[in-house]
C-alpha cells in the first residue's frame, strides 16, 4: 500500500492511499481527506501536488508499508 502524506505546520496528514504507486508530480488530489496509515512506513519520494479547490501547489511525500518496502528493496 502507498500513502500520500502532506505536512502542514509540522503535522503529517494522509490525504490518499492506493495499493499501487500511482503518485506523480502535478497530480490533482483532494487534500481534505484524513486517512489512517501505519507507523511502520518507508519514505519513497517527494512530489508536487495540486490540491483540488485551490490554486496552490504543495510538496507531498509518498510512503509505502514495511512489507512493500522490503519487496522493492527500499530497506
Amino acid at each position: 500500500m502507498y500513502y500520500l502524506i502532506k505536512t502542514n505546520l509540522g503535522v503529517k496528514k494522509c490525504v490518499d492511499k492506493n495499493p499501487n504507486n500511482i503518485y506523480s508530480n502535478n497530480m490533482n488530489i483532494g487534500c481534505g481527506n484524513s486517512l489512517s496509515f501505519p507507523n511502520n512506513v518507508q519514505f519513497v519520494k517527494t512530489i508536487t501536488i495540486n490540491c483540488t479547490g485551490t490554486t496552490n501547489s504543495i510538496n507531498a511525500d509518498v510512503y509505502t508499508d514495511y512489507f512493500t518496502a522490503i519487496k522493492l528493496n527500499l530497506i
